[in-house]
Parts: structure tokens; sequence; C-alpha cells
């Protein structure tokens, strides 16, 4: 099976995302900063730290994961700011 590059980006503390370089559906080994568990952030499937994890990236569903505890804020979609 061919390796798929993948772009691994940690955003702040409490989200990990991997973007995937290829154009097709196709698994990307994401790493997951050791330390506490990630959630997959589309299905809550629970991993641990420390380790790769192995993610059938389709095209419409980018890979992220939520360091466990953290807090992801979740509003309306405005059209203007106050």
């Amino acid at each position: 099976m061919k390796k798929i590059l993948a772009i691994t980006v940690l955003i702040s503390s409490a989200m990990n995302m991997a973007a995937d370089v290829a154009k097709a559906a196709a698994p990307v080994n994401v790493y997951l900063p050791a330390g506490s568990k990630w959630y997959d952030f589309w299905d809550n499937t629970i991993f641990d730290g420390g380790n790769d994890v192995q993610f059938i990236a389709p095209i419409d569903r980018m890979p992220i994961y939520v360091r466990a505890g953290s807090i992801i804020p979740f509003g309306p979609e405005v059209q203007y700011t106050t």
C-alpha cells in the first residue's frame, strides 16, 4: 500500500489537525502527542496520545483530533459583529 504524506498541525494545545495532500480517499497516519487522550472530532472515538492513528481520509472530511478535557466553543453563524 502506498504511504500518504500528511501535514500535521497542532492548533493550540487543544486540537490536532492533519491535512491530506492526496486528492483521493486514502489511509493517512496522524501522530497524536503524548500526555493525554485524544478524541476524533467527528465520531468521538478515543485514542491514546504518543501514537500514530490511521485515518481513512475522504476528500470532504479532514482528520481533526481534540485533546481530552478541552473546551471547544460552538455558536450560531452570525453576519455581523457588535
